[in-house]
């Protein structure tokens, strides 16, 4: 079989059987775009030769401009796709005879204080719809860690009715609930929610663009890119440190790293571990996600 072919019958696993996100499908292709660049295999029975695979590792490796992250991420894509392809029986799986040794990064996540959104809230034009939409996903993003394609995609029927919970769908279709505990912001929701539902029913999107149609991530990463610029923030912020963020508000506020890590759907607790390594001596600081949070919207004119 060639291998552009082996790539969309892998793809369409993912899309169609697997559930896998959008996102990751798109990744997937991506990465394999970049296998195929490089290894130039003939057919997917070259590209399943672990020569092959190891030249396509010792390459990466060679590009110091390239992350360890990156270079496992790619791996992981291989690895699951000649999983896949070995058990419908059109290739082996090389992964069986070699596995890679792979550095894994250490880098700890990157979280903004509680003064830094501050002054990223306050940059938002109080005029415009989008930048509405914005500032309620950066307070919704900051309280429950969720990523910023879990946010964009949640429905009025995801929000519970009491507005303290929001039914999320995670990566690997994984579906879990996360919680609010901030006073205003569970009543915001809570009148968001309502309107929503009587303008376009449960199915409806619950934050939407200027035009009515369902926010997407790259609204939301471009106009807290262009509000980082107005508050004159040194800092890149990003929709994902928001997600750190709130781990690192919940874990300064005493919650149990269990909850933290239902909370951000991790798979792993070592994984919300690393955020006990980011600031330690907050941990010794009673202070509560709801307190924090009204900290802050407090100082917003």
């Amino acid at each position: 079989m060639q291998y552009n072919d082996a790539v969309e019958a892998f793809l369409f696993h993912c899309k169609y059987e697997g559930g896998f996100a959008a996102n990751t499908v798109t990744a997937y292709r991506s990465d394999l775009r970049h296998f195929e660049a490089n290894a130039k295999p003939v057919d997917i029975h070259q590209a399943a030769q672990v020569d092959t695979l190891k030249a396509y590792l010792a390459s990466m490796s060679s590009e110091a401009s390239l992350s360890s992250a990156t270079i496992r991420r790619r791996i992981a894509c291989l690895r699951a796709m000649f999983r896949y392809l070995a058990g419908e029986e059109i290739s082996n799986d090389p992964f069986l005879s070699w596995s890679p040794s792979l550095k894994r990064p250490k880098r700890l996540p990157r979280a903004i204080s509680s003064s830094e959104l501050v002054e990223l809230l306050k940059a938002a034009n109080s005029s415009s719809p989008t930048d509405s939409e914005t500032v309620f996903a950066i307070l919704l993003m900051s309280a429950t860690g969720v990523r910023v394609s879990e946010l964009c995609s949640i429905t009025v029927r995801d929000v519970f009715s009491s507005g303290d919970g929001i039914h999320v769908l995670g990566k690997g279709s994984k579906d879990r609930v996360v919680y609010l505990g901030d006073p205003e912001l569970i009543a915001e929701l809570k009148v968001r929610r309502q309107k929503r539902l009587k303008a376009a029913g449960p199915s409806a999107s619950l934050l939407v663009n200027a035009r009515g149609g369902q926010l997407q991530p790259q609204i939301v990463r471009r106009r807290i890119s262009d509000m980082r610029e107005s508050a004159e923030l040194e800092k890149n912020i990003t929709p994902h440190m928001l997600r750190h963020t709130a781990a690192t508000l919940l874990l300064e506020g005493g919650a149990d790293i269990r909850f933290v890590q239902r909370q951000l759907g991790h798979s792993s607790i070592a994984t919300t571990e690393l955020y006990t390594r980011v600031n330690d001596c907050a941990l010794r600081k009673a202070v509560v996600t709801a307190k924090a949070l009204r900290e802050v919207r407090a100082r917003i004119p």
